[in-house]
């Protein structure tokens, strides 16, 4: 009874995250974490301990995300679960990521890849490319970020699951605006952006608004930029992101200079660099006035295996969330069927 009780905690935890009602996963979580010790579950324990990091990530708190994930990945590996293990790594990666920290993002996600296609979980394997991905358009890799990218982008068109391409599609953007290759980015992230708007995106529709507004101030069209950015701004603070919150501000502030209303642009600046101080980045000045992406130099009975990737199926098809937020739900409900 107790047993059952925790595994619906963790659930409820997952329906409250989807809906972005963080302090209610983070109280569902921590109860099913108590008595995952009381009971001594360790699989119950892992569970508690990734989804309750999950919460910290998006939330910005990235330090406390990294050790619980990192807490709940030596769990999965005492267990030898290696579905466990590859989701954790998964999500240490984003963590680790969103902190600027990338070498050990890329780390993670490589294990994370490895082990997807050991499993033959060829979502995992999208959700790992795109990520290694977006980490080597940071890196400036951007040969290598093309390469990644476009393989995310064919394995999610073989498996059918259009919601799984706009990250492809927005990281490639990414990558072909900091190469000045103009016209492919625009032209990658209009399709981002329709299919955002077709499956009911507003994360990645958020994203791909970003960058859109790159390009629109590259060729000079401020006011159209400031646009995109404020929607994705709307956007951001609706699903209460602040990551993508500050990038919409980096942006406008750099919309802003480049349309001669400095005084506004300084405004969005500290609005920027507030978050990334609370969310425990540290970024160079020229961060503010040079987001990643610009194009301007400098600056993602069946077998258990079978019912786990089949469940995984079935839920990608409702797929509504972004990247970051979807790994984790999606995830997490085919856990609970082996």
């Amino acid at each position: 009874m107790i047993a059952s009780q925790a595994h619906t905690l963790v659930d409820l935890g997952s329906t409250h995250f989807h809906r972005s009602d963080y302090q209610q996963a983070i109280d569902c979580y921590g109860q099913a974490l108590t008595l995952a010790y009381e009971l001594d579950d360790r699989f119950m324990l892992a569970r508690a301990l990734g989804s309750l990091a999950t919460v910290h990530c998006a939330l910005g708190r990235y330090g406390e995300a990294i050790q619980g994930h990192q807490q709940a990945l030596e769990v999965w590996r005492d267990l030898n679960d290696q579905l466990g293990e590859v989701i954790n790594l998964y999500n240490l990666g984003l963590a680790y990521q969103r902190q600027g920290c990338y070498q050990e993002a890329s780390n993670a996600q490589q294990q994370s890849l490895a082990l997807c296609r050991e499993l033959d979980d060829q979502y995992g394997v999208v959700y790992a490319l795109n990520a290694l991905g977006e980490i080597s358009c940071h890196q400036g890799q951007h040969e290598q970020a093309e390469s990644y990218l476009q393989q995310a982008l064919q394995v999610s068109c073989s498996l059918g699951a259009r919601s799984l391409e706009p990250v492809a599609l927005t990281r490639l953007a990414d990558v072909y605006g900091q190469q000045h290759r103009t016209g492919e980015a625009t032209t990658h992230y209009k399709q981002a952006l329709a299919i955002c708007r077709e499956t009911g995106s507003p994360d990645g529709e958020a994203d791909a608004l970003i960058g859109t507004s790159h390009i629109l101030v590259a060729t000079g069209q401020i006011t159209q930029a400031q646009a995109c950015l404020t929607t994705a701004l709307t956007l951001a603070r609706q699903t209460r992101d602040p990551y993508q919150q500050a990038r919409a501000l980096q942006g406008l502030a750099t919309a802003c200079h480049a349309g001669g209303q400095h005084d506004q642009a300084g405004q969005h600046e500290q609005q920027a660099r507030d978050i990334h101080t609370a969310l425990g980045i540290t970024l160079p000045a020229t961060t503010y006035t040079q987001p990643l992406g610009s194009p301007t130099p400098g600056k993602q009975a069946p077998s258990r295996n079978e019912r786990r990737t089949e469940t995984c199926r079935k839920f990608h098809q409702d797929f509504k969330e972004d990247s970051v937020r979807l790994v984790v739900v999606a995830r997490e409900s085919y856990m609970t069927v082996r």
